[in-house]
């Protein structure tokens, strides 16, 4: 189910609902396999312009198409860049509850130490045929 669709079915039964969407607005790389160069360092040179005016402008393409479906928008819009230092700190505060690894590119989330890891999207551990998209990485635990 959608999250919209969500918010509306909780909606109907009463509940008040706060749907929050996050933008990555940078560090998307060209493929899901954690492979290639950063989309926004490839705009910057095509279109010679910010990585904020190439985050802006498609952020609104995507609201303006979202608005066209009638789709809601969310009650909150969070960007990326707006909240790293909050990102940083629970990264720290994982780490030092031991729910996380580190390789050579960064830290990861340790799902083995999570058993309810993709209850909600049926992903994960004993699901194989539900995995993620993303690469395999040299070091970096698949789930399930």
């Amino acid at each position: 189910m959608s999250s919209p669709t969500s918010c509306a079915a909780l909606e109907y039964f009463g509940l008040q609902v706060i749907h929050v969407m996050n933008i990555t607005d940078v560090g998307h790389l060209e493929s899901d396999a954690d492979e290639g160069e950063d989309k926004m360092l490839l705009g910057m040179r095509r279109e010679r312009k910010t990585p904020w005016e190439i985050a802006d402008y498609y952020a609104k393409v995507f609201f303006d198409h979202a608005a066209a479906l009638n789709i809601l928008r969310p009650t909150v819009v969070a960007r990326a860049t707006e909240h790293i230092p909050e990102m940083i700190e629970f990264v720290r505060r994982l780490e030092e509850l031991g729910y996380t690894y580190e390789i050579s590119d960064g830290v990861y989330f340790d799902i083995s130490k999570f058993p309810e890891y993709g209850q909600l999207s049926a992903c994960g551990p004993g699901r194989p045929d539900r995995r993620p998209a993303g690469g395999s990485q040299p070091g970096k635990t698949p789930p399930g």
